[in-house]
């Protein structure tokens, strides 16, 4: 039975939930991986084991652009534990390709939580993503992006370092 004169209103469709915009480390979370392949995914139909290390396969992707912000890379590995991406690590050489990736980082994720005095090594510290920028003595870079894992919310006693660090800051 319908009521004279009633009007239904109409339920606000729901927004997709948006992506922070590039340049800072919510970004970085957002991404939660490389490229297309999310931390916690198993690996690819078009991935090939290029390796084992212990519990941890190593896969790349012989379909993987080598490009990235104008540089390009000499490898990308894929690193899997318990048979789910748990980092992936990107290798540059020469200065161009390195800064390159640098600055591709600092465009994507915004200023490192820990920048290097001398510009050879940065860390961006997300909630569930780092991302690690190191430069070696031989000319190369090693780009690292991993998920979080609860080791890195505890100090080396095992206390909870938010818990720590709001004791000590009063917070």
């Amino acid at each position: 039975m319908a009521l004279a004169g009633a009007t239904w209103a109409k339920e606000p469709a729901a927004k997709p939930p948006v992506e922070p915009a590039p340049g800072s480390l919510a970004y970085l979370d957002a991404k939660n991986g490389f490229r297309d392949v999310r931390f916690g995914s198993v690996p690819t139909k078009d991935m090939e084991l290029a390796g084992v290390d212990g519990e941890e396969k190593i896969y790349v992707r012989p379909t993987d652009s080598l490009e990235i912000g104008g540089g390009t890379c000499k490898k990308i590995l894929y690193v899997f534990h318990a048979g789910h991406l748990r980092a992936v690590s990107v290798t540059t050489e020469g200065w161009k390709n390195n800064r390159a990736i640098r600055e591709s980082l600092h465009a994507a994720y915004g200023a490192p939580s820990v920048p290097s005095e001398y510009g050879g090594r940065e860390r961006w510290i997300g909630n569930r993503v780092v991302a690690e920028y190191s430069e070696n003595r031989d000319g190369g870079a090693v780009t690292y992006f991993r998920a979080k894992s609860s080791a890195d919310n505890t100090d080396e006693d095992g206390k909870d370092k938010a818990k720590t660090e709001r004791g000590v800051h009063g917070l």
